[in-house]
């Protein structure tokens, strides 16, 4: 373990036994920035901005999306609002906040969008307002060089957002009346279309934050996570 990682790690445990919740938190938000930067000694990405190559999002029989050279910016801000261990050491939820996030990037997408008939691709922006996000990740132990370290079993992520804010470029090949036309449809029913957009975004974030934890507890054994 490297002088940074063993730095890092002090920085962060807690004792589950003395006060964790108020530990965790406190310590937590101080190094999310640093998490941010990447952290190529744990094999976590840099988040600010995290970017993905391509991510079908939806695909039907009555719509089609993919989104490709995404960045997502906003993560390097999140805040620990609430954090609890699961009974018997089984796992981690945690409650994030973020007050802005934007998604950006390029997008291809046919078919109908609640009653209407949607096509285009281009760039697209999307902007996540006063977001609240719960990823839970189950956890068993494993043995490795003699220590026990935590190992993901499932993940999972909800979340809430106050508004969403889409805006798409070069729909119906670029007829900027019904692009325009659009665009106020979807954001005047972002609420409901948050239910059909959500769950693909939702399991590719708790995949990633899944994948995160994996690699970090694979290198950092629970007697250097956790105090006592």
């Amino acid at each position: 373990m490297t002088f940074f990682i063993a730095q890092y790690i002090k920085d962060l445990r807690c004792s589950p036994k003395k006060d964790f919740k108020n530990c965790f938190i406190t310590n937590g938000n101080k190094i999310i920035p640093q998490i941010a930067k990447g952290l190529p000694e744990l094999h976590v990405p840099k988040l600010n901005p995290l970017e993905l190559p391509f991510l079908q999002l939806i695909s039907t029989p009555t719509l089609n999306l993919n989104l490709s050279s995404l960045k997502i910016h906003g993560l390097e801000d999140m805040i620990i609002k609430d954090v609890r261990l699961l009974e018997n050491f089984g796992g981690v939820s945690l409650k994030l906040g973020g007050k802005n996030m934007t998604v950006e990037g390029n997008y291809n997408i046919d078919g109908k969008v609640l009653i209407l008939p949607i096509r285009g691709n281009g760039h697209f922006s999307i902007y996540l307002k006063n977001g609240i996000y719960s990823p839970t990740v189950t956890t068993e132990l494993q043995e490795k060089n003699g220590k026990k370290h935590y190992k993901s079993t499932g993940s999972k992520l909800n979340y809430s957002l106050e508004k969403i804010t889409f805006d798409l470029e070069n729909l119906f090949d670029g007829n900027e009346q019904l692009g325009d036309e659009m665009n106020k449809f979807l954001n005047e029913n972002w609420d409901v279309l948050a239910k059909d957009f959500g769950p693909g975004i939702a399991n590719i974030v708790s995949a990633l934050h899944r994948r995160i934890f994996d690699e970090f507890t694979s290198e950092i054994p629970i007697s250097d996570l956790l105090l006592n």
